[in-house]
């Protein structure tokens, strides 16, 4: 194993494709710290992630283009059914740096193109339906009539697609071989770079806060980001990548998963090692003999922290609450979509029931205990659900879009795979439960960049996932003398 981690091989392409994913590990740590999220001063609606991104994904898409005229030329020079082209010298060494070669870099899987199709065929639409939406909010206690301008509607939406497009650049551009590590990455620098933005946002607000959460996301959704960094740790350890170092992140990404206080966070770890158990309870891991060998005081400690943080989390207190806003927003979300069966079939139109961002972008003052009075009647000022914001502004079309994107995702997990890519696609899928109970994908864009880089991670030609008939030991293994990636 290389000291320095790469991503890639060496050579002038390749060290850019490694730059470009540690470009990933510190867009994802300043976002931690800087919220990109909220309008920067001067541009109106604009905000700091609609300004990064686009530059993100071009350079990724840059970065997928000459990899793939790179695997043309390296296959039109070697000679049919001979790889030896594609790597200097012979054996097992040159073999594994075929496994990774551009030729093989280049096959897309049919399922990751589906879901990026079906992602971006979403988000147009709901670009589309902007066309016929009408949306305005009541202002003050008069309930003042105020049009919502179109920049409050395009800016998320565009935001959304970005998120979408980034996970997908950064996982296509990354070679196989080195995916899991460069997530592992993402999850190690998630640790210190979410306590330091819970220390942020407390000094923001002149408190310590009482749920963790930092700028990538609130305490309702941050739990989705530990969730997966989480089953990244764990994917590891599986697949014997610094075993004792991925066990120890398992256990931190609890612990702040507990502080967040979530009762969807929560939910989604039950599902998670529910989706573990069916997939890999009867399967030979290895983790048994591999915990088995650790010193006594490993569970001793982990099992504590886990203790603690589950006492001391707001989590406990939270269990017998009862959502009656988000019970509130359904009736009212439901209610507009059956009205007629044009919004059945074609939605009311993005923004039209939850112009959410004209809220939260300052335009207009965050309302009180986050209820409006909208033309549907009282509701939260988003929909704090994924399945009811698609399906009630855009109607069936795009609850049949949204599936589209969700199917590659579930039948992948279906079909299984190595252990590491079975624990998280186990998580992507987990999220989806998560996803009924707060507005994601469409919002907290930060939070859903992490979902579908883990998602295109699982989706393309795996996580760790070696070719049939390779020398690698077990799936996802680097021979001896082969240099890491």
């Amino acid at each position: 194993m290389a000291r320095r981690p790469q991503f890639a091989h060496s050579g002038p392409l390749a060290r850019s494709i490694t730059w470009y994913g540690w470009s990933f590990v510190v867009l994802l740590s300043v976002m931690s710290l800087v919220n990109f999220e909220a309008p920067v001063p001067g541009l109106g609606t604009v905000t700091l992630f609609t300004l990064v991104m686009p530059f993100y994904v071009a350079a990724g898409v840059v970065l997928m283009v000459l990899r793939y005229r790179e695997g043309q030329r390296l296959a039109e020079a070697a000679v049919p059914g001979d790889l030896s082209a594609a790597a200097p010298g012979r054996g097992p060494a040159s073999r594994a740096y075929r496994l990774d070669s551009p030729q093989r870099f280049a096959r897309i899987t049919a399922g990751a193109w589906a879901c990026l199709v079906a992602g971006t065929a979403l988000f147009g639409w709901a670009l589309l339906t902007m066309a016929w939406s009408d949306p305005f909010i009541w202002v003050g206690r008069a309930h003042v009539v105020t049009d919502v301008g179109d920049g409050h509607i395009l800016v998320p939406l565009l935001n959304a697609l970005f998120a979408m497009w980034g996970g997908f650049a950064v996982m296509a551009a990354t070679p196989r071989l080195g995916r899991l590590r460069l997530l592992w990455w993402v999850s190690l620098a998630l640790i210190p770079f979410t306590l330091l933005g819970w220390v942020r946002v407390s000094i923001t607000q002149g408190h310590l806060e009482p749920r963790l959460w930092s700028q990538i996301g609130g305490s309702a959704v941050f739990p989705a980001v530990l969730l997966l960094a989480g089953a990244i740790a764990l994917a590891s350890f599986l697949n014997q990548y610094r075993p004792k170092l991925s066990l120890w992140m398992v256990v931190a990404h609890l612990v702040l998963l507990f502080l967040t206080g979530s009762r969807g966070g929560l939910l989604m770890l039950g599902v998670l090692v529910v989706l573990l158990v069916v997939r890999l309870g009867r399967q030979h891991t290895g983790a048994g003999e591999r915990l088995r060998s650790l010193p006594p005081s490993v569970f001793v400690l982990g099992g504590l922290a886990v203790l603690v943080a589950l006492v001391s989390s707001p989590i406990l207190g939270r269990l017998d609450e009862r959502s009656a806003g988000r019970l509130m927003t359904w009736r009212v979300g439901i209610g507009a979509w059956d009205d007629s069966w044009v919004h059945i079939l074609f939605g009311v139109g993005s923004g039209t029931i939850w112009p959410w961002f004209a809220y939260e972008s300052g335009w207009q003052p965050h309302p009180w205990r986050s209820r409006v009075t909208g033309p549907f009647g009282y509701t939260l000022y988003h929909s704090h659900s994924l399945y009811l914001e698609v399906i009630a502004e855009l109607g069936i079309i795009g609850l049949a879009l949204l599936m589209a994107v969700v199917w590659p995702i579930v039948a992948r997990w279906l079909r299984g795979g190595s252990n590491a890519n079975v624990v998280v696609t186990s998580a992507v899928c987990a999220c989806l439960v998560g996803f009924n109970f707060d507005l994601f994908l469409f919002k907290n864009f930060a939070v859903s960049l992490v979902w579908w880089t883990a998602a295109f991670g699982a989706l393309l030609s795996g996580i760790d996932r070696a070719p049939p008939g390779s020398v690698l030991r077990s799936e996802g293994d680097v021979p001896h003398g082969a240099k890491a990636t």
